[in-house]
């Protein structure tokens, strides 16, 4: 009596919820799903593929009608839902993305049934596709191997897949520098080239410096696969640039430096010749022709100078270097290295004979020549408010000459007088020492006999 009480216990605690459970599950089909998919290989001309299911009862094998089935895909698109027919079939279609290399991953279909109060849960195994994409090939060709700095490079070249045109795409072309070089700017930046219609592209690059190879690059498209093309190196002969800095001094002296360099290298023109040319012409321009006044070697640092002693010619300037392997030809600005010329007129002594230390004047007008007509004209004008200089030399010491007598300043007119002391037979003269844009000039000598 007692066992049978235990085992009675056992019953009501253990398997009475149970047996209520199981009868519910019992009142369920089990499902069980197939999927298929045909064909399972997709590419650019069936980016689509047919899926069909059919759902059983596990238990008796029959097709399991009005089953709800939900679909799902990876690397496309597929019906999300269906419902099984009367013979517990279902179809939809799986479509690849328009851009197969945006998702990596397997291009996969699966599918499974819902539980409902008529059916318990199943999942199908997963359909996988192999997606086969569409290779593609690029040209790319340069249309020379050398070039000058700021001359255009045509780069052209082909897009074709299967051997057929590809058109309305987009190429990046970029240039590649031939490291290492002596550049100090490189043309790095890409540029891109739309693909015509017949499967051709084009475009113009304008290259500074340096030897460059270019690259034209399709990234994947679609269904069209990545693919590039390289050029050989194309050489860019570089430009130059030339300083000038002529000068002329009151003297008459032309200095003439300036330096020379390549635009975007650090090359070296040692030794290499260079020409300083010189032209006359009005205050406001050259005219005439360029004549060549010196031929010069260039120095280690890649500068040029040269002294012209007593020039005496204003007018303008500029350096040229030929070309050669690697540099263009130059020319540097035209400057100018001007100065005014000064004279005296008029230059006289009240008296060509004297006595020692007796008093004589001196006297004259200075004149300088300035620019009309907006500088294609001169005239001479009196030189207003400059210093001249008085001097004489006496014969017994040809080679020594003397300022005592000092200086005197022009009148508005440019005329100076002034009186002095007579010290010896000899000469005597007036200099003007030159301003910032005048010549220096002296006066002729005047004879003066001195007794005593």
């Amino acid at each position: 009596m007692i066992f049978s009480a235990l085992v009675g216990v056992a019953v009501t605690l253990t398997l009475a919820a149970p047996a209520r459970a199981d009868t519910a599950d019992q009142a369920k089909i089990q499902t069980v799903l197939d999927l298929q998919a045909t064909p399972h290989t997709l590419d650019q001309a069936h980016p689509s593929a047919a899926v069909s299911g059919k759902v059983t009862d596990q238990a008796t094998g029959n097709p399991v009608p009005n089953a709800p089935v939900n679909l799902g895909a990876n690397g496309g698109s597929v019906n999300a839902t269906a419902v099984t027919d009367q013979a517990g079939e279902f179809t939809a279609t799986y479509t690849v993305n328009t851009r197969p290399y945006v998702d990596d991953s397997a291009h996969t279909v699966s599918a499974y049934v819902y539980e409902t109060d008529e059916f318990l849960p199943s999942d199908s195994k997963v359909v996988v596709f192999t997606v086969n994409t569409t290779p593609t090939r690029l040209t790319l060709t340069a249309d020379r191997s050398k070039a000058d700095y700021g001359q255009p490079i045509k780069l052209s070249g082909t897009l074709t897949a299967s051997g057929a045109a590809v058109s309305g795409k987009t190429v990046t072309i970029t240039p590649s520098p031939d490291y290492p070089a002596s550049c100090n700017v490189y043309d790095t930046a890409p540029v891109t080239a739309s693909v015509r219609s017949d499967g051709t592209f084009s475009t113009t690059v304008k290259p500074r410096c340096g030897v460059l190879s270019y690259t034209a690059s399709l990234t994947a498209q679609g269904w069209y696969e990545q693919a590039s093309a390289t050029t050989g190196g194309t050489r860019i002969r570089q430009a130059v640039d030339i300083q000038i800095g002529p000068a002329i001094t009151k003297d008459g002296n032309v200095n003439v430096s300036g330096s020379i360099h390549e635009r975007y290298a650090f090359g070296s023109f040692k030794g290499r010749t260079i020409l300083l040319q010189y032209s006359p012409g009005s205050y406001a321009k050259a005219s005439g022709k360029w004549t060549t006044k010196k031929t010069l070697k260039i120095q280690y640092d890649n500068s040029f100078h040269y002294s012209f002693p007593h020039f005496n010619q204003s007018g303008y300037w500029r350096a040229q270097i030929a070309a050669s392997g690697n540099t263009l030809a130059a020319t540097s600005p035209v400057k100018k290295a001007w100065r005014w010329n000064t004279h005296f007129a008029g230059v006289k002594l009240s008296t060509k004979k004297t006595t020692f230390r007796h008093k004589l004047t001196i006297g004259g007008q200075l004149i300088r020549s300035v620019a009309t007509n907006h500088g294609n004209s001169y005239k001479q004008i009196g030189f207003a408010k400059q210093r001249v200089q008085i001097g004489f030399t006496c014969n017994n010491r040809k080679n020594v000459w003397y300022t005592d007598n000092g200086w005197v300043t022009t009148d508005s007119h440019g005329r100076f007088k002034k009186t002095i002391r007579a010290y010896c037979t000899g000469k005597m003269f007036v200099i003007y020492w030159g301003g910032s844009d005048t010549y220096r000039t002296d006066s002729k000598n005047l004879p003066i006999t001195v007794k005593g």
